[in-house]
């Protein structure tokens, strides 16, 4: 057959035998990879786990010696973000993740005397996320804690995910002290982690004192003592004034007097707040004038820097007519 000159004939190029190869090699290795995904990132987080559960320890031991141990806090935080990132929807990274910001505040809410005080006194503030100065890191525990709960309701560490909440809903006041203690005591405190049981008891604490339940306070006080050296310090005095605060709110005055009145020495912080409620106790017996008196002497005694008596004098002096005091102060 004549073929034109112009026309070349193609000749057939060889078959590339090594691409093929190597191509459904790749195909075969990515859908093994796909299928054994799920292995792979079970054993990179149950390895993280490990190493987060060994950290909690270190930090655990740091937190008993009252020393904040920052480094050790950095690396948690990097590690369970890597933990979270290999598993964004599981409620246990999630926790971790809100574990990693209450480990943050742990240098400003140091559950002791000072802030149960603080938290039970006269005249508390409507949020104290202001006053321990942690409000973004408080509010990103918060929000990652419901977060874990929402994916799942009954994870292992749910019993400490719990105490992340409400931690947070006793600092920035969003529920009844009576509610949230009612909360608490559904907690089951043998399913803790170490380091969330001095934040537990000391929970409980403030609400039995705000809600007046004496009962609930002289049971959390026991287990405080049960806790060795990792004990919140309450000595007989703050435990004294604990109680008539306590008993205040629950309307005994009669008792309440006797344990104010026990908890006072010097001029200190108890005996000031003490003096408080022992003010409020003559106003609501109708002895204004006690009052008014023993108010007096500690804000001339104190140097009249505390505010709140002032205020309080006030609101005596504007309860009944005729009521005056010796005092010169503005509010």
């Amino acid at each position: 057959m004549y073929l034109p000159r112009h026309y070349k004939q193609d000749k057939k190029k060889p078959t590339n035998y090594p691409l093929i190869i190597f191509f459904i090699l790749g195909i075969v290795l990515l859908a093994s990879i796909g299928y054994k995904w799920k292995d792979i990132l079970t054993y990179f987080s149950g390895n993280s786990r490990q190493k987060i559960s060994k950290l909690e320890e270190q930090i655990t031991i740091s937190l008993n010696k009252k020393t904040f141990p920052k480094n050790l806090i950095n690396e948690y935080k990097s590690i369970t973000n890597l933990y979270f990132d290999s598993a964004p929807i599981d409620a246990t990274a999630n926790y971790f993740i809100a574990k990693s910001y209450y480990y943050q505040v742990l240098d400003r809410v140091k559950f002791d005397i000072a802030q149960l005080l603080e938290l039970t006194s006269f005249e508390r503030k409507n949020s104290y996320m202001q006053y321990f100065q942690a409000e973004e890191e408080l509010e990103m525990m918060y929000r990652t804690a419901l977060r874990a709960t929402a994916f799942n309701s009954n994870f292992q560490e749910v019993e400490s995910n719990k105490v992340l909440i409400y931690l947070f809903e006793l600092i920035a006041n969003r529920k009844k002290s009576h509610i949230l203690l009612g909360e608490l005591s559904l907690v089951d405190p043998s399913k803790l982690s170490k380091d969330m049981e001095i934040a537990f008891i000391w929970m409980n604490i403030v609400n039995s004192a705000l809600s007046g339940n004496i009962d609930s306070l002289e049971n959390y006080i026991t287990q405080n003592e049960n806790l060795g050296d990792r004990k919140i310090d309450l000595q007989p005095r703050s435990i004294s004034f604990l109680k008539g605060v306590t008993l205040y709110n629950g309307n005994d005055f009669i008792k309440s007097l006797n344990f104010l009145r026990e908890s006072k020495s010097g001029y200190d912080m108890i005996t000031i707040e003490a003096t408080k409620f022992e003010a409020l106790i003559f106003y609501k017996q109708n002895l204004h004038e006690k009052a008014i008196t023993l108010l007096e002497n500690i804000y001339e005694e104190t140097g009249s820097q505390d505010k709140k008596i002032a205020r309080l004098l006030k609101k005596i002096l504007e309860s009944k007519p005729g009521l005056k005091t010796k005092l010169k102060f503005a509010e």
